[in-house]
């Protein structure tokens, strides 16, 4: 039986109980939550399972970002001491299965974000959710907002 068919005959049963107080359907009501508890702890193991599965993902995630910043440096040091030689040698270097050449760039070098007209920036804007939801609670209206009440479902 699946975990919306339990739900429905539950529904159901329960609803059928406050109306008759019967030894059967008393017996069905408990029948069926029987089964909803075997279904829910069948489901809270496939949780504490993908709870194992995403923490060994992220600890793999972490291990690779740091690896990741590892060869980059690697990468940025390499560069530098290409950099250093190739101008030294006049700003070419060819081996075999490479070259090398150090030209002149042009970008922008930001000295005082404050002082950039606003018309040259970029801007977010996003919802201060934490300040909104400390304005609710005290009883203010905040347009376009309001409290938010879910159920929580909480496994140990």
């Amino acid at each position: 039986m699946t975990a919306a068919e339990i739900y429905a005959e539950l529904s159901a049963a329960l609803a059928r109980q406050s109306d008759d107080e019967s030894d059967e359907t008393a017996a069905e009501v408990a029948r069926l939550v029987a089964l909803a508890t075997d279904k829910a702890g069948a489901w809270v193991h496939v949780m504490r399972r993908a709870a194992l599965e995403a923490e060994a993902a992220k600890a793999s995630a972490t291990r690779a970002t740091a690896r990741q910043r590892t060869a980059e440096a690697t990468i940025a040091r390499a560069r530098e001491q290409v950099a250093a030689l190739a101008t030294l040698a006049g700003g070419r270097l060819q081996g075999d299965d490479y070259s090398a050449s150090v030209r002149e760039s042009v970008s922008v070098e930001i000295s005082d974000e404050a002082a950039i007209p606003a018309v040259w920036l970029r801007t977010s804007v996003e919802p201060r959710k934490a300040d909104i939801l400390a304005e609710l609670r005290a009883g203010r209206d905040v347009p376009g907002c309001a409290l938010a009440r879910r159920a929580t479902l909480v496994v140990r």
